[in-house]
């Protein structure tokens, strides 16, 4: 289930789109950010910018995470990548509330297809990867 452009109940903010995590999806990521999450649903944003996001982009995206809407999840694509501040902040985010995003770059987005055209692993492998690095190396 994909929901495009939605608008939060008060209309005040919208993201770019909302997805289901497909039910009986048996990948490490999925049940990882299922279990110890708790989240049923993925946020992803789309940011179409010449330089690397920053921490304002990471702390927007943060508001749309909600415990009890089972969306404790984002991830961010973008053309370059998240800059340092931004990195930060999503480390941040992770330790004070919870709340997991990852950012991907153009350059993720190419390695995921050519897994996926080579049908090496799983995608989700890809995506796990990077939470089992943000999660080894955050710090306090």
């Amino acid at each position: 289930m994909w929901y495009e452009q939605e608008n939060t109940a008060n209309g005040m903010y919208r993201f770019d789109l909302c997805c289901k995590i497909k039910d009986g999806a048996n990948q490490d990521f999925f049940n990882t950010i299922q279990q110890y999450f708790n989240t049923k649903y993925i946020v992803f944003e789309f940011k179409n910018y010449s330089e690397k996001i920053t921490q304002k982009e990471i702390y927007t995206t943060e508001k749309y995470l909600y415990e009890k809407a089972l969306r404790r999840v984002a991830i961010i694509i973008s053309r370059k990548g998240a800059d340092e501040n931004a990195l930060a902040a999503v480390r941040g985010s992770l330790r004070e509330t919870g709340k997991l995003i990852l950012c991907l770059s153009d350059k993720d987005i190419l390695g995921l297809i050519d897994i996926k055209q080579r049908n090496e692993q799983p995608t989700g492998a890809f995506l796990g990867a990077m939470l089992d690095d943000l999660l080894i190396h955050l710090e306090k």
